[in-house]
């Protein structure tokens, strides 16, 4: 996301790849780059937010390539300390300093986190094309065996007016079982 353009307007309809110039309902978002070297005019407008992405860079700068969780936590509280020193969200980071070095230490790793995010997405992405798959299946299968249902049964009828058993096709209309049986006995199938 640091090469993100700093300000950018997103719309809900490109994720649906339509090709409406001017839906009748559509979700415009702004979304701005507040790194410190896109963030511009937005974070001369906030200390604030200007403070947290000079501690946002202080955290990517001082974490790259460190994968042990212990060395970690000693770099994080470095970084923690010298913000607190130099006046960067000093209140903040000493008020919930534990919290934010917990945070900062599990969020760092934005590759691992990207990847997370991807393989969650694939994951719910092919949890729900697999669900809708088997409604589909269900569907299919229930059509076509209702048609085999009614195609056995106006075999029965007929086979079954034919020899004139006219009781025979009332009962059959009503119990299962004995529909059944008169398939067996006549020999019908599909």
């Amino acid at each position: 996301l640091k090469d993100a353009p700093e300000k950018e307007v997103l719309r809900l309809s490109a994720q649906y790849g339509t090709d409406a110039e001017d839906p009748e309902l559509e979700l415009k978002v702004t979304v701005y780059n507040i790194n410190t070297d896109k963030g511009g005019e937005i974070l001369q407008k906030s200390r604030t937010l200007r403070e947290y992405m000079m501690y946002v860079d202080r955290v990517r700068l001082s974490m790259e390539g460190i994968n042990d969780e212990a060395e970690k936590r000693t770099v994080m509280e470095k970084v923690v300390d010298q913000c607190i020193e130099e006046g960067i969200l000093s209140k903040l980071l000493t008020e919930r300093r534990e919290e934010i070095i917990m945070t900062s230490i599990l969020q760092y790793d934005q590759a691992a986190h990207e990847a997370a995010l991807h393989d969650d997405g694939y994951d719910e992405g092919y949890d729900e094309g697999y669900e809708a798959g088997q409604k589909r299946g269900e569907k299919r299968g229930e059509k076509r065996g209702e048609k085999r249902g009614e195609d056995m049964l106006g075999k029965l009828i007929l086979a079954l007016q034919t020899a004139g058993r006219d009781e025979d096709i009332t009962k059959a209309a009503s119990d299962s079982r004995y529909r059944q049986k008169l398939y067996k006995e006549l020999n019908i199938s599909l």
